[in-house]
């Protein structure tokens, strides 16, 4: 494996760690605490140690700052000892659920980012025609993996804030009220959301984008730019929707899977002679674990 493919496979696993972070937007019994610490670790040493995240932080002026910011946020939202949306409890992890805007906001940018920091040591690497196809290979597998995830928590948290709102406008016999126009402004931090993941996307194929378009045709519906179809209701429309992004995240999580564990194997054998080599000791790379499960339409909950 050469540095360049080695740089990508370290920066794929940065990203999982922070797509992982998305599965804090789910209501969910428990939650892995193993699964949890194994992600701040990742965040944490690539932040902070001599990393290829670290280092291209350093030295990318402005922009570079700006990413260092998000990272940090990100770290004390949710990895941060004083965080109010994740931590650690004698009785397991505990998770405000209610704070998932707040950790769409927190890992969007993070990833959306790092990506493009991806995309363009690809673009120097064939500028330079340095071969990296096992690179980009696994780096296409992150990204449709982690949109479909993002579609499906955003998409998650979209149909119970519409619940929410028709609730909240039902009671107040359809008068405009402060809860029904603070839950509007929630749904309009989801669709800014749902935006920025369908905007800055790469992923063509007919398979995802048919669901991408889905899930904008619901939201299409559910601000009236567009009528549902006769003899649908808003049951039906929701469970399709639910199914389709279950089928989509099973799909992707399994590619990724297949392309990510034999690169990863041997960038941690490459890791380990080098140390070898160097008289160093050789710990293991920590690998992230711990995807968002599959949503059960009739529950709202993650499957078992």
């Amino acid at each position: 494996m050469n540095p360049q493919t080695a740089a990508i496979v370290n920066l794929v696993n940065f990203k999982s760690a922070v797509r992982d972070t998305l599965e804090y937007a789910l209501k969910r019994d428990t939650h892995s605490v193993q699964a949890y610490e194994n992600k701040k670790k990742i965040i944490l040493n690539e932040f902070n140690a001599r990393t290829v995240l670290h280092n291209t932080i350093e030295n990318s002026g402005e922009a570079g700052e700006k990413l260092k910011e998000m990272v940090q946020k990100l770290i004390d939202e949710i990895y941060g000892e004083e965080s109010t949306i994740v931590r650690v409890a004698d009785d397991g992890l505990r998770v405000d659920v209610a704070q998932a805007i707040a950790i769409f906001e927190a890992v969007i940018p993070v990833h959306e980012n790092v990506e493009m920091m991806v995309q363009s040591l690809i673009r120097d690497c064939r500028a330079k025609n340095i071969d990296v196809s096992e690179g980009i290979t696994l780096d296409k597998a992150e990204e449709r993996f982690y949109r479909s995830v993002a579609l499906l928590t955003l998409s998650d948290r979209l149909m119970a804030l519409f619940n929410d709102f028709n609730a909240a406008m039902n009671e107040a016999k359809g008068q405009p009220n402060p809860s029904a126009n603070f839950i509007s402004a929630d749904i309009g931090h989801v669709a800014r959301s749902l935006r920025t993941i369908r905007d800055m996307g790469r992923v063509t194929d007919v398979r995802y984008k048919d669901v991408e378009d889905n899930v904008f045709r619901v939201l299409d519906y559910m601000t009236g730019k567009r009528d549902m179809p006769a003899g649908s209701n808003w049951r039906t429309v929701m469970q399709q929707l639910t199914d389709s992004l279950n089928a989509l995240l099973r799909e992707s999580q399994d590619a990724f899977g297949a392309a990510f564990q034999p690169v990863w194997k041997e960038y941690v054998e490459e890791a380990r002679r080098q140390r070898e080599a160097a008289g160093k000791p050789a710990p293991e790379p920590v690998e992230t674990e711990g995807e968002p499960s599959e949503i059960d339409p009739a529950t709202g909950l993650p499957k078992a």
